[in-house]
């Protein structure tokens, strides 16, 4: 199958390397050109604009940052008048009202589209076992779902476009909750004096546990966050989105608010390339 990755970024650029390790025609498109190097070099074709890219494919996956990168590299006339007869797959994390504008606009322009953001980083890929929450219509599901086997084993029908979209927000809500807990809950364990090894033995026999906290706890312990599943940036991205979203549904968003302004203290203390799990420092000073 002719598959085309646009945003082959850290994400996008892993989705990449499986769809071709599993026998698929892929072609990348990525605005910062640096990162698509290591995909070129294993024999993946590299466009050099989007249109490029959706022309020279069948399905067209966006794993771009945003709306507003969506808007930017997908909605201008060179590539609209190239997305007929496609199919468009956003797997970014975007609200519901965006991802359904999307749909009008590229049903409009007589291409088929579906949402499917993600439950994962790049392990996850990596290993074949990333989280796949499709917003589409039944029918759909069942015809297309085979493309996501390449990363994935767990492949769940959500229901319609923006449900998806509605459901990751709910997730990315307990990513950006678990961290700042278990940093706030390490600091007191630490500047206390208590050995951290019991704390950690105790949790991990409780209630309380959750696996990231030990995914994220050699980066905690050692301080380096310099390699991220997971920037901090988007984890404020995708906050922010949160917070409008349960805004929108009448929902108390303070908790989600002050998560955001620690989260933030972290990306303006030069974290923002570095992994989530540096909102530890923003903490724990």
């Amino acid at each position: 199958m002719k598959i085309s990755v646009i945003g082959a970024g850290l994400m996008g650029g892993a989705i990449a390397r499986k769809l071709f390790e599993h026998k698929n025609d892929v072609i990348a498109y990525n605005r910062t050109k640096d990162k698509l190097e290591p995909l070129k070099s294993i024999g993946i074709k590299i466009a050099e604009t989007p249109a490029e890219a959706v022309e020279n494919s069948e399905v067209v996956i966006l794993m771009l940052a945003d709306a507003n990168a969506i808007n930017s590299v997908m909605i201008n006339e060179n590539v609209l008048q190239k997305v007929k007869g496609k199919l468009v797959i956003q797997m970014g994390t975007i609200l519901p009202e965006e991802s359904k504008s999307f749909q009008k606009i590229f049903t409009e322009n007589m291409a088929e589209y579906f949402e499917a953001p993600v439950l994962g980083s790049i392990p996850q890929i990596l290993n074949e076992n990333l989280i796949v929450l499709v917003g589409s219509s039944k029918d759909q599901f069942e015809k297309h779902k085979h493309i996501f086997s390449a990363f994935s084993k767990e492949i769940y029908h959500i229901g319609e476009i923006g449900q998806a979209a509605a459901i990751k927000l709910a997730f990315n809500n307990l990513i950006a909750s678990l961290i700042p807990a278990f940093s706030l809950s390490f600091g007191i364990v630490k500047k206390s004096g208590v050995n951290p090894e019991i704390f950690m033995e105790i949790l991990r026999k409780s209630a309380l546990y959750a696996p990231t906290f030990d995914s994220k706890l050699p980066m905690i312990l050692s301080e380096d966050f310099s390699k991220a599943n997971f920037p901090a940036k988007h984890m404020l991205k995708d906050g922010r989105l949160i917070e409008k979203f349960a805004s929108q549904l009448n929902l108390n968003t303070k908790v989600i608010n002050a998560l955001n302004t620690v989260i933030e203290e972290a990306v303006n203390s030069g974290y923002a390339d570095q992994d989530y799990s540096a909102v530890y420092k923003a903490i724990v000073k």
